[in-house]
């Protein structure tokens, strides 16, 4: 398998095993209750429904524990050959095996891949600018009771349109012709808190 097709497999499997090692992880505390309070639930089917949700939890957790672990190890191996003090705690598009990590001290930003174990090194210079960027969608929402209906005694329903903000991402644009802007997908909690460490990284 290339290289770019194993980083994107790995990049796919990252970014599952968050939400389903979560769903997995209340799926088997529910069917453990159930086998404890229920006796009628004390049955063949429960029982393997518990085993599988707790072995797809565990599976993921494993799995991102082996990405955190390789992310770290590569992230020590650029930091002993480049003389670097590359901050694990900052790793932008982890749990993908593509990330950006920083060294606020020397001023080098180092781009990684550990489904490759390569990297590049950058200077600070290299970042333009970052944000973070939204959707805005219009919805229609039910905003109560209205006019009475001609003939009857119920009244109509109202509806209002109402616009809400999704698929939030942190995006930052960087000195490279071919690809100037790099996009990171996450939720609006996680975007602000990495606008603020950018903020806090590169405004020196």
């Amino acid at each position: 398998m290339s290289g770019l097709a194993r980083t994107a497999g790995v990049t796919a499997l990252g970014n599952l095993a968050v939400p389903v090692g979560l769903f997995s992880a209340i799926a088997s505390i529910g069917s453990l209750a159930l086998l404890i309070l229920v006796s009628d639930a004390r049955r063949g089917s429960t029982f393997a429904f518990f085993i599988a949700a707790t072995a797809i939890c565990f599976f993921s957790i494993r799995f991102l524990q082996t990405l955190a672990s390789k992310a770290r190890t590569l992230i020590e191996k650029i930091n002993k050959q480049e003389g670097l003090n590359l901050n694990p705690q900052n790793m932008l598009g982890y749990p993908s095996p593509a990330f950006l990590v920083f060294d606020k001290n020397n001023r080098k930003i180092a781009i990684c891949n550990t489904s490759t174990e390569e990297y590049l090194l950058r200077d600070f210079s290299y970042l333009l600018s970052w944000n973070y960027e939204w959707t805005n969608v219009n919805k229609m929402q039910f905003s109560g009771l209205g006019n009475r209906l001609p003939g009857t005694t119920m009244q109509a329903p109202t509806f209002e349109k109402t616009e809400h903000q999704q698929g939030f991402c942190f995006v930052i644009e960087v000195a490279d012709e071919n690809n100037p802007r790099l996009t990171f997908p996450m939720t609006e909690a996680r975007a602000k808190e990495w606008h603020s460490k950018f903020n806090a990284i590169f405004n020196v």
